[in-house]
This record gives structure tokens, C-alpha cells and sequence, in this order.
């Protein structure tokens, strides 16, 4: 190690999986680290509480990079899911897991006046995480509630670029994450975002009524309301706007020089 600048970097919110065993592996690598990154301030404050450490120059927050030219790339190919603009259209992307919180995003759904209800539809990719089998159950749900046509099961797409960029709106109904790189990207392709106050960066991300909205972590009702507040003011959100802003904020190139100034 004498030879080496070690920089470890933390994935997710800690706490949020956080066990013994995972509470000394991260004590140790921390302990032996030059320097530890952090992808948002929540993240940096919940670590340290829960490992009980305290701050220091060593720890720092370097959010996540994006590369937004290969955005723009695979945004352009090619994809045949025929969208219907007389819909507001909402995209999920993410594997289904309980992290996730599709069963919160479902519920929510399922709250929506009917009436309005009509005018929307709900696109998701993505499919069971490793070992979980919560798409079936999805499935079994939708059918039962009549939802299939409202809610659409796409199943996990290598590029889901180009169909992001024909939506209105993205959906991350997560009960906790780290640094969401697919809020990210689609905040680059223009789409406000609804967003949970959960663990994680999602609150450093969004911006209320500029760049998205955000609801109350596990509160179903509270997605639905945002979910027609997003219907009904679709219209206000300045899609140049978010683009500019989030390319400002973390273009790959500007987040590689905070590695490079951080080492030197």
C-alpha cells in the first residue's frame, strides 16, 4: 500500500444495507484509504454516522459522471415501441427489486382518479434482480387490477435511450438509492422527473417545479398527488433548461478533473 494513493469510493446510502459485517469491511477500507468519494453530501453524512466516524479532508463528495455525447448517440438509434402522444407518457427504468419500490409506484397508480387515469400510460423496463422473483407478482398484479394497458412491462432493454426520449415524464419511486445515474440520464434527454425523498442523492438532484418533483419516501398517496401534479403541469417544464443544467452539473469531464484535483 506504501506504493499505491488509495482511493475507495462508496456505492449506495450505507445504512440502508448496512450489517456487521459490512459495518467492519467498510471501517477497515476506510481506515486504509488515502482518500474516500462520496457521490452526494447525504451520502458522506449517513456513512459517517453510521460507521461512527468522524469527518476529515480525506472524506469528500465527487458525484457521479455522465457521458452525455453517448447519450445523445444511443438516444438517436432506432426503437419500434410505437407511443401514443395523446397520453401522458411516464417511464420506469430498474430492476425489480424492493429498493426499487414498484409496489409503492403500483399502489399509486392504483390511486389516481380514474377519470384522469385514462389519459396516462406507464412505461417500465427492466426485470427481476438477481435471486428476487418481484416481476411476477407485478404481473399478477396488473392483470387482477385490469391495468395492462395502462401499465406496460418491457422488459429489460440494453438501450433504453431512444424510448426514454419519446416520454413526458420519469418515475423513480426508490426507497433508497446512491447516486441514480438513470435520473440522470433522464434528466439529460429533457424528462422532469418524479423522484422519492429517500436515502440518497435524489434531493441534490431535483429541483421542485424546475427540473422534477418529489414525494414522501413510501408514501403512495403522496406519489399519486405528484403524479397528476406532473400531469396537469407537464406543459411548465423548460426541457433545454434541464438539460442545461444537468449537463452543467455532471458532465464526465468536469466530474474526471474533481478526481484529478482531488489526488494532487
Amino acid at each position: 500500500f506504501i506504493k499505491f494513493f488509495l482511493v475507495s469510493r462508496l456505492g449506495n446510502t450505507l445504512s440502508s444495507e448496512l450489517s456487521l459485517k459490512l459495518f467492519i469491511i467498510h471501517k477497515l477500507v476506510f481506515l486504509f484509504s488515502d482518500l474516500v468519494v462520496f457521490q452526494s453530501d447525504s451520502m458522506k453524512e449517513d456513512a459517517l454516522k453510521a460507521l461512527k466516524i468522524k469527518d476529515s479532508k480525506k472524506y469528500i463528495v465527487i458525484n457521479n459522471g455522465i457521458d452525455f455525447e453517448e447519450v445523445f448517440i444511443k438516444s438517436s438509434q432506432e426503437d419500434t415501441t410505437i407511443i401514443d402522444d395523446s397520453f401522458t407518457n411516464f417511464i420506469l427504468v430498474g430492476s425489480f427489486k424492493r429498493q426499487k419500490a414498484y409496489d409503492i409506484f403500483f399502489e399509486a397508480v392504483r390511486l389516481l382518479p380514474e377519470v384522469k387515469l385514462r389519459q396516462m400510460k406507464f412505461y417500465i423496463c427492466g426485470h427481476n434482480a438477481f435471486g428476487e422473483k418481484l416481476f411476477e407478482k407485478f404481473q399478477e398484479d396488473i392483470k387482477e387490477n385490469n391495468l395492462s394497458n395502462t401499465i406496460l412491462l418491457l422488459g429489460w432493454k440494453e438501450n433504453p435511450y431512444p424510448l426514454m426520449k419519446k416520454m413526458d415524464a420519469y418515475i423513480l419511486p426508490s426507497r433508497y438509492e446512491g447516486f441514480p445515474n438513470s435520473l440522470i440520464e433522464a434528466l439529460s434527454l429533457g424528462l422532469p422527473s418524479i423522484v422519492s425523498r429517500s436515502p440518497g442523492a435524489n434531493e441534490e438532484i431535483i429541483t421542485d417545479n424546475f427540473n422534477g418533483i418529489t414525494f414522501e419516501n413510501e408514501n403512495s398517496l403522496d406519489l399519486s398527488k405528484q403524479i397528476l401534479n406532473m400531469y396537469e403541469n407537464i406543459k411548465k417544464y423548460n426541457s433545454s433548461a434541464i438539460i442545461n443544467d444537468v449537463r452543467d452539473r455532471f458532465e464526465i469531464r468536469k466530474i474526471a478533473d474533481k478526481y484529478i484535483k482531488a489526488i494532487q
